[in-house]
């Protein structure tokens, strides 16, 4: 949940920030979608992320520049199915991903 991560955050500042819950706005959803179906069919998968191609691309192209790349196994990569995370592992994460930078 969007609140857990905002706490994660704020305890990892160490900041006394007051935080306020606002509610979904005007077109704003629960469920976060990194690739649709639709861009999938256009895409490619390396270990680490996703390529989505253009909209007007040549997939030999591409296959030529990316040749260590696969096809997606999935259609869409959301978070409607997704399980939720502990607080401490979000702040681990976030402090892990620091650490990286």
């Amino acid at each position: 949940r969007i609140g857990d991560l905002a706490r994660a955050v704020l305890e990892n500042s160490g900041k006394d920030v007051e935080m306020s819950i606002i509610g979904l706005r005007p077109g704003e959803k629960m469920y976060e979608e990194l690739m649709s179906e639709e861009e999938s069919a256009r895409a490619l998968e390396t270990d680490k992320i996703f390529l989505i191609l253009p909209y007007d691309y040549d997939r030999r192209q591409y296959q030529e520049r990316y040749a260590n790349t696969r096809l997606p196994e999935i259609g869409t990569y959301s978070s409607t199915g997704a399980g939720l995370m502990r607080l401490a592992d979000i702040k681990a994460m976030l402090r892990n991903s620091a650490a990286e930078l």
